[in-house]
């Protein structure tokens, strides 16, 4: 495109140039024309001595009115004859007239006054030799050739040196992959540093050198969930295990052997709650979305709180609610998903109070939202690791001495669920005072 941008440009330059040339030409003859008319109209014409002093000034052909017979020239017999010859059927007063390849006239002719000298109907035919223009012209367009020329080269090699570029880094790019792959484990540690000083190249290796930071953030995150997840499974497998071999070990009364299936039973409902939390984790959301429905989230945490009121009481906790903020107002979402992420959060509020501590539970909205938020006078949360508190398996160490803490999976289900509707968990917490715990979702309405 460029190459032929610039050709344009100059064909309109040299095409410009020419035409400014003849205009220039046009004037001059007109201004003979006049000069000659002049002779003839303010004295007696002496066509020996005056035509003389003409022909010093200017190149001109006196013919008949049928263009055949020459009266006057002021140049060659023979090109005079070849003009007249090029003229026979002109029709218009400017013209050209190309004698030869080199050389080439510009004319303008004109009706001749009446008078004494020359017939009625004579015309006068002023010239210009313009062959210098055509040899500018074919100067012109051999320079424009060899421009042409020297332009393409210029491109040609310009996108040799640029494709080379590309294609050394296409296989510096892949010698990177090879390496990166490594004989049996991918080394996703190593980075490619090289720049090019390409913009689209350096986009894609910082894209590439982005995308195998995160690969490696997610095999990480991976190797440390299964790390994880390994531990908080053999520890209650090895738990049970250790009390049914001690049991076994020797004979044992009936209230012994009642009091250690109890003991396992609370194991097995341990195992079974990590199990459930895991499945719903790596559960394909699309399962999950498949499922929405409008919910009633005052309903919805109604019943949880109804259900948590006995455990609370166990624990020696004050749960109240009050859902009449919310009560007619909906969301979208999975009823089991929304209701297992309000029992996950007011079952933390529970399980992380003080005696006699209290739990108030009510509904909030706004114009877009509609909200839960759970108070709790708790043990509250360092400011520190307030931000963790949603990572898989991250468990406070002033959390670890309560029994049945969790295994630090509760509050990332919660997030992970309330991610899948568009919503969002925000926690408070001041340590030794109590946390706050607010779901937003999205507010529905019929109308859309």
């Amino acid at each position: 495109m460029a190459v032929v941008a610039i050709v344009v440009i100059l064909l309109l330059f040299n095409y410009t140039i020419q035409r400014l040339i003849i205009h220039e030409i046009d004037k001059e003859l007109a201004s003979e024309v006049k000069n000659f008319n002049s002779f003839l109209e303010n004295k007696e014409f002496d066509s020996l001595i005056e035509a003389g002093e003409l022909k010093k000034d200017l190149s001109f052909l006196v013919v008949d009115k049928d263009n055949n017979g020459i009266y006057m020239e002021s140049f060659s017999l023979e090109d005079s004859a070849l003009i007249i010859e090029k003229i026979s059927d002109a029709e218009k007063n400017v013209f050209d007239v190309v004698i030869s390849p080199n050389k080439r006239y510009h004319l303008m002719m004109s009706e001749i006054p009446e008078n004494i000298i020359f017939d009625r109907g004579s015309r006068l035919l002023v010239v210009k030799d313009i062959s210098y223009i055509s040899n500018t012209k074919y100067f012109s367009s051999y320079i424009l050739a060899i421009t042409m020329l020297v332009l393409i080269a210029f491109f040609v090699a310009m996108i040799n040196f640029t494709m080379e570029k590309i294609f050394n880094a296409i296989r510096e790019l892949d010698d990177f992959g090879v390496a990166l792959q490594g004989e049996r484990v991918p080394d996703l540690s190593l980075r490619f540093n090289k720049r090019y000083g390409n913009n689209e190249i350096d986009t894609l290796i910082n894209t590439l050198n982005h995308s195998v930071e995160a690969m490696e953030d997610s095999f990480k995150k991976m190797e440390e969930f299964s790390s994880n997840v390994s531990h908080e499974l053999k520890t209650p497998m090895t738990s049970m295990k250790s009390m049914i071999e001690i049991e076994l070990s020797k004979d044992r009364t009936k209230e012994e052997y009642q009091e250690t299936l109890v003991r396992v039973l609370e194991e097995m409902d341990w195992l079974i709650g990590i199990t459930r939390d895991l499945l719903t984790l790596t559960k394909n959301p699309k399962e999950i979305k498949a499922n929405f429905e409008p919910v009633n989230l005052s309903v919805a945490g109604g019943e949880i709180c109804d259900i948590m009121e006995i455990i609370a009481i166990d624990e020696e906790i004050d749960l109240k609610w009050d859902f009449s903020a919310i009560e007619d107002e909906l969301v979208m979402g999975d009823s089991s998903s929304l209701k297992q992420a309000i029992m996950n959060l007011v079952n933390n509020s529970v399980k992380y109070n003080k005696k006699n501590g209290s739990i108030w539970v009510y509904g909030e909205k706004t114009e877009k939202l509609v909200k839960i938020v759970i108070e709790d006078s708790g043990i509250g949360i360092k400011k520190e690791n307030i931000s963790r508190l949603t990572e898989r398996f991250f468990r406070e160490d002033s959390v670890r001495t309560v029994k049945k803490s969790g295994v630090g999976l509760g509050l990332s289900l919660v997030k992970h669920i309330l991610n899948l509707h568009g919503g969002k968990l925000e926690i408070y917490s001041e340590e030794g005072v109590g946390s706050i715990f607010k779901i937003s979702l999205p507010r529905y309405s019929e109308g859309g």
